[in-house]
């Protein structure tokens, strides 16, 4: 794999780079972004497994035991909430690292956009694709908890390549979109924070949709 550095640093020079030169420095970049993440922490890489789990048992215990949401048709355990907890974090938690990292991606990299010939387009599909990482970790741990408690792996486990595509096209499409925007608005972060945090309790992610009002459930 070619370096980063040995890829960008042709001042001079504006040619294209090949589909296949893209997509090595978006890897090599990936790579890059998450490894200096966790540079210089006692666990490393183990925060990316974590984080989302201490996270799923904080929520669990609140809206579970606490508040004593449920899921119908899910069961009665907590275990059968936790996975239903869990199943709707994946993607929320994936939008939300493409679409803010993604916002200050250019911003965020001066050395890199200063260079003539980098693709300074490649930067919020960077940012992505980290969160892509991370979303499979997390449906790595998703897999592992109802293995636990249902003894069983369903088959729809194997569709969620499929299901996950659209959302990765909508990801890119507007960390290109926010990151643009971030290189004249640098509120665009923090305002992506508030709608975020906002979203994650708005969204029917900690109860069903049935206890939403009716005039905000869609139906057919």
């Amino acid at each position: 794999m070619q370096t980063v550095e040995a890829m960008s640093s042709k001042r001079g020079d504006r040619r294209w780079l090949s589909w296949v030169q893209l997509l090595d420095l978006t890897l090599a970049l990936s790579k890059r972004d998450i490894l200096t993440r966790y540079r210089g922490s006692l666990l490393g890489f183990a925060w990316s497994f974590i984080s989302p789990l201490s996270l799923l048992i904080i929520y669990t215990y609140i809206f579970g035991a606490v508040m004593k949401n449920k899921w119908p048709g899910a069961g009665e355990s907590i275990g059968s909430f936790s996975v239903m907890l869990f199943c709707g974090l994946i993607p929320f938690n994936f939008f939300n690292e493409s679409f803010s990292r993604g916002s200050q991606s250019i911003v965020a990299t001066p050395n890199f956009v200063k260079k003539v010939a980098f693709p300074t387009q490649i930067l919020p599909i960077v940012a992505t694709f980290s969160a892509l990482v991370h979303a499979v970790i997390s449906l790595a741990i998703l897999i592992g908890i109802n293995l636990i408690f249902s003894h069983s792996i369903p088959l729809s486990t194997l569709l969620a390549p499929v299901v996950m595509l659209p959302l990765i096209v909508i990801a890119v499409a507007g960390g290109l979109v926010l990151a643009t925007i971030g290189v004249f608005i640098r509120d665009v972060g923090h305002i992506l924070g508030i709608i975020f945090s906002m979203l994650l309790f708005a969204s029917p992610i900690f109860y069903p949709p049935s206890m939403l009002p009716a005039w905000l459930v869609y139906s057919n």
